[in-house]
């Protein structure tokens, strides 16, 4: 922990002095990104917790083979496929915060049905639901944080994600538009 504060530490000040930063720093003021970014990192760590976790206790204390976990989490990349379209049209149609709020919430609620299910044996089919639902709400919220913060940042630092242009002296975060199509 004390490497990953130097790190940070470090980070912020080389950042801060870069002609041309990788993540503009007050960009972190406007609650749109901060809060897309938070959301973002939460979302991303339950998707990899999900898949580390469940396949690592399917495969030491169920005995699964690799295969099998494998068609276990063929529902959740299923569901957030489904569930990326559905959340690109609710985007683009009411914005992002709804399908952010709404998936994160399916997300958790499924994580603690997956928790509940696992056991010495867990049910097949019941598992691959909960997947499924956790995959659902990560699809759903996943989509809506990469548009939230790809509409902060101008076009042509959107490969970054999160840099925005030097000539860009003020940010409007009290109205975000989403304007593509799927």
């Amino acid at each position: 922990f004390a490497l990953a504060a130097a790190a940070l530490a470090g980070f912020v000040a080389i950042e801060r002095r870069a002609p041309d930063p990788v993540l503009r720093l007050d960009l972190l003021r406007l609650p749109a990104f901060s809060g897309s970014t938070a959301v973002g990192f939460a979302t991303s760590f339950g998707l990899f917790a999900v898949f580390y976790f469940t396949a690592l206790y399917l495969q030491v204390i169920s005995k699964y083979s690799g295969w099998r976990i494998a068609r276990e989490f063929v529902a959740l990349t299923i569901a957030m496929l489904i569930a990326g379209l559905v959340s690109a049209r609710w985007t683009t149609t009411r914005g992002p915060r709804a399908p952010m709020a709404a998936g994160c919430l399916l997300a958790g609620a499924a994580l603690l049905a997956v928790d509940a299910l696992l056991g010495r044996q867990p049910s097949f089919a019941g598992l691959a639901a909960a997947l499924a639902a956790v995959g659902f709400g990560l699809g759903l919220a996943l989509v809506a944080v990469t548009a939230a913060v790809l509409t902060i940042v101008p076009a042509e630092r959107s490969g970054m994600g999160a840099s925005t242009d030097r000539k860009s002296t003020r940010l409007n975060s009290s109205h975000i538009t989403i304007s593509y199509a799927v």
